[in-house]
């Protein structure tokens, strides 16, 4: 018995030195970062070959304990080029936000993207253009809340590897309904005209997440009940009228590699037995300083 009681107070003993050191033995990391690594240009969007826009937003990487705020990078000069020599402006539509209307680009040519900013040059690689097949999107009552489920087929078999973005808008209303309004010309209370109402809100969420699928390993190209969207019965999006705007988009072998990564970088992280951070790579490269990190990937 004696034993036993020296041996717990042995293990306690342990414990609580263990413990102790576990306490106060962490220490604060603060990488040393230089304006190399603080402020890499960052490209986002893709080049668009069907009957919609091409949107290229631009910007930099900041401290993250330094601001919220993205830093837009403004006045950049952006075109598409095809390998025949063929060119095609953007035009920033808002700060670091870089536009082109619907055009018809060749099956037969590869593009590519060239951004001139800052005093440098920039080019992503010439890619083909991968052309989406439709899609079909569903919804239904799963668990305790609304499931909506994508399905997509591809004949010819070629397409392989897929990207999905959701947009959803929806309608709610405030907590309490306010029917009155100070008028300052009467410098009373009065009743809102119907142009004052604001009982009724909306709003709309872009995908939080990074949406992936491949039928590589499969003998045939078919997508079905892809998962896009689950709402909680409990949640204002389902309150009043729901919308949601769902986009697939056809990927390379080495576009969906770099968007895969990007997700284990971004949503896998955080825990002891999650993969460790790995460089992202994309096909993005500076023609003035070879040396210098680009990030992004442009697909057509």
């Amino acid at each position: 018995m004696k034993f036993m009681r020296k041996l717990n107070y042995l293990s306690i003993a342990c414990l609580s030195l263990f413990t102790g050191t576990l306490m106060f033995c962490k220490k604060p990391y603060e990488p040393k970062l230089t304006s190399s690594t603080t402020n890499i240009l960052v490209v986002e969007g893709h080049i668009n070959a069907g009957g919609d826009s091409t949107y290229i937003a631009l910007s930099r990487t900041i401290l993250i304990d330094k601001s919220n705020a993205v830093k837009k990078e403004t006045g950049a000069t952006v075109t598409i080029e095809s390998n025949t020599n063929e060119v095609y402006a953007l035009k920033e539509e808002t700060p670091g936000l870089y536009n082109a209307p619907p055009i018809a680009l060749s099956t037969t040519r590869k593009y590519r993207l060239r951004i001139k900013t800052g005093g440098s040059n920039y080019v992503s690689d010439y890619v083909e253009v991968k052309s989406s097949p439709p899609i079909e999107v569903n919804w239904e009552v799963s668990g305790d809340g609304i499931q909506i489920d994508l399905n997509s087929t591809d004949p010819a078999n070629s397409t392989k590897y897929y990207r999905w973005e959701s947009f959803q808008t929806f309608e709610f209303t405030t907590p309490y309904n306010s029917r009155f309004i100070w008028d300052y010309t009467l410098l009373d209370v009065r009743l809102r005209t119907p142009d004052e109402m604001g009982f009724i809100c909306w709003t709309s969420i872009n995908s939080p997440d990074i949406k992936l699928g491949s039928t590589a390993k499969q003998t045939t190209d078919v997508i079905e009940k892809e998962h896009i969207v689950y709402i909680p019965s409990t949640s204002e999006r389902i309150s009043r009228r729901y919308s949601v705007l769902v986009k697939q988009y056809a990927l390379t072998k080495e576009a969906y590699e770099f968007w895969e990564n990007m997700k284990k970088n971004t949503e896998t992280l955080g825990s002891i037995f999650d993969a460790q951070p790995s460089e992202i790579a994309g096909n993005i490269h500076s023609e003035t300083n070879p040396d210098e990190p680009v990030i992004g990937y442009i697909s057509v």
